[in-house]
């Protein structure tokens, strides 16, 4: 029964930080070490890749009529503004998915370059997560300085070089908890000089594919090779990840997030410090 506490506790952190500016690795892994839930760093990144998987999923069903109307604009001969505009939606979709493919690149004969990232969800990485978390909420500081700086032309959407800048800077924030992915995208798009209220929309909507091509891949590589684990405790976890995160996802699109990004830049600053200190205490 404590075992199904822990993965509940796990999972509602995951959820609830994964769509905000916070990473939800850093969250996941000093939970973790604060519930001494497993040492397994296997069955850690596969829980995890699960949550993660769920949390696409959610973002897909938030999301469902931009991605349907972008896929059958593939199938459209018309030249009207919006399909053309759809189309280049799809594209760009497409594009920010495939940069994750470059953690699948063999390191050994038996480990990839992605398999890193369970060794960061030990307890002996707290260090790691409380610098990452540090860099990442300055990162959002300057983005959120440089925005208000100047009276600039926002633009109404990512282009197709925001899109891939936004994903080739996510390779580093799969592989290290305490770099967040959507505090990333934020910063980038902030800084491409992105209309703030649409920002939330850009973000969820092209980085939801590449964190579901990247875990599905792992799953998939951690199922085929035999992982063993409690499919209860497995189901409970998903349940709550996906209530957790579809909550924070409907209220995301009903508040103006950007007006919170300067609060979650001093939380990830204040969340690594944190860290920090509890490193030298767990």
């Amino acid at each position: 029964m404590l075992e199904y506490i822990k993965i509940l506790i796990l999972a509602i952190f995951t959820g609830v930080s994964a769509p905000l500016p916070t990473s939800s690795a850093a969250h996941y892994s000093f939970m973790n070490c604060v519930l001494n839930f497993s040492s397994d760093e296997a069955l850690l990144g596969f829980y995890y890749s699960v949550f993660m998987l769920v949390v696409a999923f959610v973002v897909f069903f938030a999301l469902r009529k931009i991605y349907i109307k972008a896929a059958k604009s593939l199938f459209s001969k018309s030249k009207d503004k919006t399909t053309l505009a759809y189309k280049k939606r799809q594209k760009n979709i497409f594009l920010s998915m495939l940069p994750s493919l470059i953690l699948f690149i063999p390191v050994s004969s038996d480990t990839l370059l992605c398999d890193y990232f369970e060794k960061f969800l030990s307890p002996n990485s707290l260090l790691v997560i409380c610098i990452a978390s540090v860099v990442c909420g300055l990162f959002l500081v300057i983005s959120i300085w440089y925005t208000n700086k100047g009276d600039n032309t926002k633009k109404r959407g990512g282009t197709t070089r925001d899109v891939m800048r936004m994903s080739v800077y996510n390779l580093v924030s799969h592989m290290i908890p305490g770099l967040s992915k959507v505090s990333l995208s934020a910063t980038n798009l902030l800084i491409c000089d992105v209309e703030p209220k649409v920002i939330t929309r850009e973000i969820f909507l092209y980085l939801a594919p590449q964190i579901f091509l990247f875990n599905l891949i792992k799953v998939v590589r951690a199922l085929v090779g035999g992982l063993v684990f409690d499919p209860v405790t497995l189901i409970i976890g998903i349940v709550a990840v996906a209530l957790s995160s579809a909550l924070i996802v409907s209220l995301s699109g009903k508040v103006n997030m950007r007006k919170l990004y300067a609060f979650f830049s001093v939380y990830s600053i204040a969340f690594g410090i944190f860290t920090g200190i509890s490193s030298f205490i767990l």
